[in-house]
């Protein structure tokens, strides 16, 4: 250690001062090193140096005061195990000095026995020992490091026992197993020492990998050991072996695959092959296919050269198709897929590919080819069949553009067989004149007349036996005919085109480069099927065709039909629609008259006057035998297809035919089985009605039928709601009116209503002159009617009235002449016919009913019942009315009467009782004036008023002594006074129409808090007339003069009411009667003083 050494940094730990001193001097003796000493005397003292201070060695003696012997080193090398340490001792304890080094101690000095220049080599041996140790210590981290991070797996095993001593994280997953399991247990695995070798491991959890095992020996805690790593191949000879296992499954794949594969030089020579590529060219084998040239399976050298140059320009060449040729010479065809591979400098060097024999796919992909076409071809025919119309021409121009292109024939024609004549016209064909066009296409019609024996030529061969046929050399076939011009026939073929057994068309070719085959027979009668499809489609638009057009004209003449209930609307509206919808030139309707005459009530046009020129009948006449009487009588239509020859149309011939005529039919109109009329049409052309339009226009003439009686019943049942709804007019007026004007004022008004009456007028009988006088009238011009009266059993009219029946009166010599009245008002007012209608009730006559018309009127059983159920509902309303009069005139009477003698007893009982004049009329009227203020009703107002008048009849039954007493009434004479209210309710409960009158008699004198007599009932329970009436009375009496005192003022005696309001009185009664009989409400008329004097002691009893 130079001089120049920085100063070793000593803490001495030492409780003796001499040993300290000594040391000290030792240090400085030697000169050798600095030295800067930290001293302390005891362990714990010696802690707290080591906390703050740096220190690099420590000398310690092991005899402290705190501490003794080896706990002493124990301690401070739990506090500094960084810090090398040199114990002292008093002896030379050599077993003390290993356990002190155990313990880390790095040396052990004795003191007194040691010299300055060795304590400076033990302090010098412990720093650099203690240096060593730190670099070893972090040479050993690292290597731990490198070992535990190590991706390979490495342990340490007993070089004697193999048993493992150490084992890295690496090596613990590869083995599945923690260390403290690995540990002690052996490797299991034979280990060359110093050689690389691969070993698989199974792990503990089952995993096995395959590894590279690398032993080495190494010294392991002063023992012999090998350190062996593992490392992990799993992945690299996995894949390794499927590599393997891909190489021999492509060299078997390459040698069973059934595709030729081959690699050859630019020149041609074979550098390898497969088993197939020999199969393919035809030879025996693959050694043998190697010393061959690729040239030699070429049909000519001049295919390689293009297949090599088009390979050269683009290096790769796929799905190259050739011809080639096979060792035994028959020809293949081959698909090539092919690469030219170059070397570093782009020269070829070789070729590569495959090779794949497509012969027979060749032959299958040109049928498909041709499959495609034909289907190509009808599809496009097909297309034509989406159009909403069927267009024939140009599916014919179809058909045989395609015919003609997929049988290679240069010439051809497509025909539809007329349906009426059976010829064959052509709908497209290519001229086949010589020098004129051949093989252009030309448009029909071209017509083929079919002859007696059938069709004649090679054509109507295949027509006539109903097959397809062809025929390669037509010159030797019977039917074989040379026209002249045309083109020689080469070859020939045709199919017929059928729906059924029926033949609708034909298709036929000629000429092709080739021989015609049953391939192209079959394809030529798929196309005839085309064909026959498109006509027989066309042929049933036309006829769905027509069926829409006569059901849309059903639909609208249904539509039109329907929207009338009129007769004659409808009847016209049926003739128009015949002619719009159907095609008709004329069409007329007519009804059977009872005389059996047919009567035209409708015809269109109308510009056409034959239907009003000619007479028809339905009848077993002449004129009855025509269409119209036949169609009439056998309700079915009768058809006349021409006029110019139908016998039964001869007396209408000649008029028919100027008019332009030539066919007609008649179809009966029919409802509930019974003929009714006819609906007639006419045609401009011969045989125009067809079955199919029969049909739709016999449809249209039900219609018409059902029309018209639809119209028929709904006029009848109008006609009988309106009469029914009459009834009840006249049923209502009865039940909710008893005035006899106001019942004949509608009575009138359904009459003229109802029965088309231009007027009418109502007479009533009088009873006591027996004379038929003016009631009501309605519908007359003048006044003249009011001036007739018809007397019983004079006249034509008093004569039908006693006779009780109705008259119809149709000229005016039928009128006598006692009748002059009745006979002017006919003429003046213009009317034609006259009818009377007795008014009969209960056997009694009450008056006439008298119609009048101005036109000829021929009254019909309905008519006639009708009448007579209005006369006999007005003939009730008269008399129910009259009874009524009588009825209302004896109630009257009555009442009156009543009036009468209950008024007659209330004053006899005013004047017995000596009361004020006037007093039971004045509390009467305003008992009764208050009750209807307060809600009572007229009904009850009568027995009020009643109840009112004889509220002290009772008094009859009071003694004359004890009435009329002018003195105070004894207790026995009080107590027969107050009999009085119930004597007047014994008196009259027995008469039944005074009941509701007694409330007032018998409780007037109750008073509302339960002090009155002769009950003392209170409150509510005293009926209300009888709570009015109190109130009244009492101020009536108040404010009227008596003999024994002078009457009270208005104000006193309200004043008084309002006292007793709920004590004597209801307040409600006395508040409605303050209301009503005071100035204003609560408001009392001012009094004199005189009158505020009390009433007589001898008249308080009575009130």
């Amino acid at each position: 250690m130079t001089a120049k050494m920085k100063a070793i940094r000593v803490l001495l730990i030492e409780d003796n001062p001499n040993d300290v001193l000594q040391f000290r001097l030792y240090l400085k003796e030697s000169g050798e090193i600095k030295v800067r000493f930290s001293q302390s005397e005891s362990l714990a003292k010696a802690k707290e140096i080591l906390k703050n201070e740096v220190i690099d060695v420590i000398i310690t003696d092991l005899n402290l005061p705190d501490s003794q012997g080896l706990d002493i080193l124990k301690s401070l090398r739990s506090v500094a195990s960084h810090i090398p340490i040199v114990v002292l001792t008093e002896r030379d304890d050599q077993d003390l000095g290993m356990e002190a080094v155990k313990l880390g101690a790095h040396d052990l000095l004795v003191k007194g026995k040691v010299p300055g220049q060795a304590l400076v080599r033990v302090l010098r041996y412990a720093i650099e020992r203690h240096n060593v140790f730190k670099k070893l210590q972090k040479s050993e981290a690292r290597f731990k490091y490198l070992i535990e991070k190590n991706p390979d797996g490495v342990i340490i095993v007993d070089g004697e026992e193999g048993e493992i001593l150490y084992a890295n994280p690496a090596a613990k997953d590869l083995f599945g197993s923690p260390l403290e399991k690995l540990k002690g247990t052996n490797v299991g695995i034979p280990v060359v020492k110093d050689k690389t070798s691969v070993v698989e491991i199974l792990s503990l959890k089952g995993k096995q990998s395959v590894v590279e095992m690398f032993p080495a020996e190494i010294e392991w805690e002063e023992k012999k050991a090998c350190l062996i790593s593992f490392h992990d191949i799993t992945e690299r000879y996995n894949l390794a072996e499927k590599l393997k296992e891909n190489e021999r499954r492509y060299r078997s794949l390459v040698e069973n695959v059934p595709i030729g594969l081959f690699s050859t030089t630019p020149e041609g020579r074979f550098l390898d092959a497969n088993p197939a590529l020999a199969a393919i060219l035809g030879v025996s084998d693959v050694t043998t296919l190697l010393q061959k040239n690729a040239q030699e399976f070429y049909l000519s050298p001049q295919d390689r050269e293009e297949w090599r140059k088009i390979l050269d320009a683009k290096g790769e060449l796929k799905n190259y198709e050739i011809p080639g040729r096979r060792v035994d010479g028959k020809v293949v065809w081959i698909r090539k897929h092919t690469q030219a591979i170059k070397d570093d400098q782009g020269r070829i060097i070789r070729y590569e590919g495959a090779i794949r024999e497509i012969t027979e796919e060749r032959r299958i992909r040109q049928e498909l080819e041709t499959e495609l076409q034909i289907k190509n071809a009808f599809s496009d025919i097909s297309a034509s069949f989406l159009a909403p119309e069927t267009d024939v021409n140009l599916i014919a121009q179809l058909v045989l553009r395609h015919a003609k292109d997929l049988t290679h024939s240069p010439h051809g024609y497509v025909g539809q067989v007329e349906p009426e004549t059976g010829d064959l016209i052509g709908l497209a064909l290519t001229n086949m004149m010589e020098n004129d066009g051949q093989g252009k296409e030309e448009a029909g019609p071209v017509r083929f007349p079919k002859q007696a024996d059938g069709y004649p030529g090679l054509w109507g061969h295949s027509l006539n036996t109903k097959k397809a046929h062809f025929n390669n050399d037509p010159s030797r076939h019977q039917a074989f005919k040379n026209l002249p011009g045309h083109i020689p026939i080469r070859r020939f073929m045709a199919a017929p085109a059928l729906v059924g057994e029926k033949i609708v068309g034909q298709v036929a070719v000629v000429n092709a480069e080739e021989d015609y085959t049953k391939r192209d027979l079959e394809v030529l009668e798929r196309l005839a099927e085309f064909l026959a499809i498109a006509l027989d489609k066309k042929s049933a638009e036309k006829k769905i065709g027509a069926q829409l057009a006569s059901l849309r004209a059903l639909y609208e003449g249904a539509r039109q039909l329907s929207q009338s209930l009129d007769p004659e609307r409808i009847a016209q509206e049926s003739v128009e629609l015949a002619v719009e919808k159907f095609g008709v030139k004329l069409a007329w309707l007519g009804l059977a008259r009872p005389d059996g005459q047919m009567e035209v009530v409708s015809f269109y046009p109308r510009e056409i006057s034959y239907p009003q020129e000619i007479k028809v009948r339905w009848d077993d006449t002449e004129k009855g035998q025509g269409p119209t009487g036949r169609a009439f009588r056998q309700k079915k239509p009768v058809v006349a297809e021409t006029l110019e020859i139908e016998s039964s149309f001869k007396p209408w011939r000649k008029k028919a035919l100027s008019s332009g005529f030539r066919s007609s039919v008649a179809f009966p109109l029919i409802s509930r089985r019974e003929a009714f009329g006819t609906l007639n049409v006419y045609s401009d052309s011969p045989r125009f009605f067809t079955q199919e339009r029969l049909a739709s226009l016999q449809a249209f003439s039900h219609l018409a039928s059902a029309s018209l009686e639809n119209a028929r019943l709904f006029q009848e049942a109008s006609q009988r709601l309106r009469q029914l709804q009459a009834l009840r007019n006249v049923d209502l007026a009865i039940t909710s009116s008893l005035d006899p004007n106001l019942t004949l004022k509608i009575l009138l008004d359904e009459v003229i209503t109802n029965l088309e009456i231009w007027a009418a007028s109502v007479f009533l009988l009088n009873p006591m002159t027996l004379a038929l006088e003016f009631a009501a009238g309605r519908g007359f011009r003048t006044k003249q009617v009011e001036k007739l009266r018809f007397v019983m059993g004079r006249g034509l009219v008093g004569q039908a009235v006693w006779d009780r029946k109705s008259i119809w009166i149709s000229s005016l010599e039928e009128l006598d002449q006692a009748e002059p009245e009745l006979k002017k008002l006919i003429q003046e007012e213009g009317f034609k016919i006259f009818s009377v209608h007795t008014l009969v009730s209960k056997n009694r006559v009450l008056g006439i009913l008298t119609t009048f018309h101005q036109k000829e009127f021929k009254p019909t059983d309905e008519f006639q019942r009708f009448i007579n159920a209005l006369t006999g509902q007005a003939a009730i309303a008269i008399e129910n009315a009259q009874l009524f009069q009588d009825l209302e005139k004896s109630n009257m009477e009555l009442r009156l009467a009543y009036d009468a003698t209950i008024e007659g007893w209330s004053r006899a009982m005013d004047i017995r009782d000596k009361e004020t004049e006037g007093h039971t009329q004045r509390v009467t009227e305003m008992t009764v004036d208050i009750a209807r203020e307060m809600g009572m009703s007229e009904e009850e107002l009568v027995y009020v008023r009643w109840g009112a008048l004889l509220h002290d009849m009772g008094k009859l039954g009071v003694p004359d002594n004890i009435l009329l007493k002018p003195g105070k009434l004894t207790p026995e004479e009080w107590k027969v006074m107050k009999q009085h209210p119930k004597l007047a309710y014994e008196m009259f409960f027995h008469i039944k129409y005074l009941r509701p009158a007694l409330s007032i008699p018998y409780c007037h004198h109750e008073k509302w808090d339960g002090t009155g007599y002769p009950r003392g009932i209170k409150g509510e329970q005293i009926p209300l007339e009888a709570r009015i009436f109190a109130v009244v009375d009492v101020y009536d009496a108040l404010t009227s003069d008596r003999p024994y005192r002078k009457a009270w003022s208005k104000r006193k005696a309200l004043s008084y009411l309002k006292e007793q309001a709920g004590k004597s009185f209801d307040p409600k009664v006395v508040e409605v009667f303050m209301s009503k009989y005071g100035r204003k409400r609560g408001e009392l008329p001012k009094e004199k003083d005189e009158e505020k004097k009390g009433l007589p002691p001898s008249r308080k009893r009575l009130i």
